[in-house]
């Protein structure tokens, strides 16, 4: 059953460790001086971050890039044949150096935008 005490606090728990994870990302993207990304907190140990749909696709692929860099996420194969364009990043267990975060968090980062954007 879904809604289970047991089920409910553990489940809180892992948003609370990606929550803390996700603490050390922003603070490791602002001293990097990178723009934010829309970032979204799982009801596990999961991150999912997109690049903001404003910006062109020229800034958006930078920012993606960026991203990927710094948290050393592994970019899955872009397909250039449909729109809108999808770039996808992830990794999982993400090592942020901190003993807090444990178990490791998932990451996943996406960017989409037109080619003529």
């Amino acid at each position: 059953m879904a809604n289970l005490p047991e089920a409910n606090a553990e489940r809180s728990g892992w948003q609370y460790i990606a929550y803390q994870a996700l603490d050390i990302i922003l603070e490791r993207g602002r001293k990097a001086q990178l723009a934010p990304l829309y970032w979204e907190v799982r009801d596990t140990v999961r991150l999912a971050g997109t690049v903001p749909p404003y910006l062109s696709a020229t800034e958006q692929r930078a920012l993606f890039e960026a991203w990927v860099a710094l948290l050393r996420l592994i970019v899955q194969p872009e397909n250039r044949s449909v729109e809108p364009v999808e770039l996808r990043a992830s990794a999982e267990q993400v090592d942020l150096n901190d003993e807090r975060i444990v178990p490791r968090p998932d990451v996943y980062i996406t960017a989409r935008f037109w080619k003529n954007q």
